[in-house]
């Protein structure tokens, strides 16, 4: 299921395999949805919004399971899960993070605040729930989720604005920059695990990784997304288009076979980013087999195998 926020504060849930809206559901009472994240094991669907709104509603009627409060009169951002969903991150935006621990989707306890420094605009969560990763106005800082003990500061990250994740095996802390570049950094030694990825124009937003850990998309403010190997960091192809200098963010399905570009235009994009329909599609634009160097172009870091049906009249 994909989760829609609206600009009148409801939440359109989307079948994505066949883009059909299944319903639409209260979200934020007053003003636009700012962050959405469904909780992992639950079915709840957390939701955010402007003036401090954050709850944990059923994303089948839309009812309010949970208000949570903590977050003052700032907008609140998405927040972000442990993969057995026993822990949620939350961010109001320039102002507070909180760490709360979940049984069976609901809070238990008060949440921790973290003691951060001004200017934090987005923080993630890793997948086991142990560190947190803030970025705002003096890079990524690393914190333990337990002691809120302040663990290191990225080198290199100090353009990083609005964008840091975790990768899905916990492997990797993804930054982007303001300069439009992204880079990995290792969760373990928090050393660079890569080199710079380059060619955004303009603030880079969001990511997302494929669910076999192979392909890291990334969105930027000029309105693209761009498509890397993490076995090569070269990049696949070129960028996908969406709304020309607006913020785009991608979004893997979790089988792997689509990728979201949502955008807040107006528009939403789905891209089909499985093999074989990238090899059909080369292959129909080439109207033939391709060459080992169109295949390298097309395919990088794939094995030549060019399985197109050579057309009649044409070179083998």
């Amino acid at each position: 299921m994909l989760a829609l926020g609206r600009r009148d504060g409801t939440v359109e849930l989307v079948d994505p395999k066949t883009l059909r809206t299944l319903r639409r559901v209260p979200g934020v009472p007053h003003g636009a949805v700012s962050g959405l994240a469904f909780a992992p094991g639950s079915g709840l669907l957390a939701v955010a919004g402007g003036k401090g709104y954050l709850a944990l509603i059923d994303h089948r009627d839309g009812s309010v399971v949970r208000p949570l409060a903590g977050h003052g009169d700032r907008q609140v951002l998405a927040p972000s899960f442990s993969t057995d969903g026993r822990r949620m991150l939350t961010v109001s935006l320039f102002d507070t993070v909180q760490l709360w621990t979940l049984r069976a989707g609901r809070p238990v306890g008060a949440p921790r605040r973290f003691p951060t420094p001004p200017g934090v605009v987005a923080a993630a969560l890793s997948p086991d729930g142990r560190t947190v990763a803030l970025t705002g106005s003096s890079g990524i800082v690393i914190a333990d989720a337990v002691t809120m003990r302040r663990r290191a500061t990225l080198r290199g990250s100090e353009t990083v604005r609005r964008l840091v994740r975790f990768t899905a095996d916990g492997r990797f802390i993804v930054g982007g920059s303001a300069k439009g570049w992204t880079r990995l950094w290792s969760a373990r030694t928090y050393q660079p695990a890569s080199p710079v990825l380059g060619g955004h124009s303009a603030d880079v937003v969001a990511a997302s990784t494929s669910p076999d850990g192979r392909v890291l998309a990334t969105g930027s403010a000029d309105g693209t997304v761009r498509l890397y190997d993490l076995r090569t960091y070269r990049m696949i192809g070129a960028p996908l288009p969406a709304v020309a200098n607006r913020a785009v963010f991608p979004d893997f399905t979790s089988d792997g076979a689509y990728l979201f570009a949502l955008t807040g235009a107006g528009r939403q994009y789905r891209w089909d980013v499985r093999l074989p329909t990238w090899v059909r599609q080369a292959c129909a634009i080439a109207g033939r087999r391709l060459t080992p160097a169109e295949w390298r172009e097309a395919l990088p870091g794939r094995e030549y195998r060019p399985a197109c049906a050579a057309r009649a009249g044409s070179a083998p």
